[in-house]
């Protein structure tokens, strides 16, 4: 069975579809991809995954309490970096502005990982409060594997070999 992956991006579909195109080529992943903060919550809740790429700047979705704490932030996704309120909310609820009922017990900081246009030394505390081991800075010249080294960082530092998975 190939392992569960969430992609949780801002929808930039220019590049999206070249990030996409090098998971399919490997074949290896059950890939699925939410454009927002409310639909990845949704799908955190209904399925556990065993990685979860988080973009730092997503819209709110179709949920009051993101859609407010959007507004709040100024109702701009760079402003706002809703990705990492999302990771508030389910890794460390006691600092969480959105509250996420019942987070599942596979939610875990070592099956997240970053891939956004923020720089590391921009998120460098949250990250290590979070304890989020993975990230990736996008660059205008990315190479289009890297949702795939992401994935593939944070399935390996949990322990899960792909040559016996696969």
């Amino acid at each position: 069975m190939k392992p569960g992956v969430l992609w949780i991006e801002d929808g930039a579909k220019a590049r999206l579809a070249d990030f996409v195109a090098a998971i399919n080529v490997k074949g290896a992943y059950d890939l699925g991809i939410t454009l927002n903060a409310s639909d990845g919550i949704n799908r955190i809740l209904e399925h556990p995954f065993e990685a979860i790429v988080v973009d730092i700047r997503i819209p709110p979705g179709k949920n009051s309490d993101w859609e407010d704490l959007y507004s709040e932030e100024g109702s701009e996704k760079v402003a706002a970096r809703l990705g990492l309120h999302l990771l508030y909310s389910l890794l460390d609820p006691t600092k969480a502005r959105v509250k996420i009922p019942k987070i599942p017990p596979w939610v875990t900081a070592n099956r997240f990982g970053i891939l956004t246009v923020e720089s590391k030394k921009e998120l460098e505390d949250d990250l290590k409060y979070l304890n989020i081991k993975v990230f990736r800075q996008k660059k205008a010249e990315l190479d289009q594997n890297a949702l795939l080294e992401v994935i593939e960082e944070i399935l390996k530092n949990r322990g899960i070999d792909l040559k016996e998975e696969c």
